[in-house]
């Protein structure tokens, strides 16, 4: 069960920091600095903004009702949605700039 919770977190950290590598890239190119590029990083950042929000909502949902959640369960799972944001945003992109 180990292995597959380090294994998940190694792959998570690839995908944020190829997501990274993306949203950079584009973001700080010239070509994201054309009408295209507003257009592409303004849906990514409409795709990824609502992932925390909603995220956290459901967090404190299930804290509430369901079952409580302990600080360190309630640090690793923001810090999920946060990263999934990220990934979000980087994947959107990626697929909007061959797309578009």
């Amino acid at each position: 069960m180990a292995i597959l919770k380090v294994s998940g977190y190694i792959i998570l950290m690839a995908m944020f920091l190829n997501a990274l590598f993306v949203i950079f890239k584009f973001q700080f190119g010239s070509e994201g600095k054309d009408e295209r590029g507003q257009k592409i990083l303004n849906f990514a950042y409409t795709a990824a903004s609502p992932i925390i929000p909603i995220g956290w909502l459901l967090i404190t949902l299930y804290d509430d009702y369901i079952k409580g959640i302990d600080f360190d369960l309630y640090k690793w799972l923001i810090w999920i949605l946060v990263v999934t944001a990220f990934i979000v945003q980087g994947a959107t992109i990626f697929i909007l700039k061959r797309k578009w």
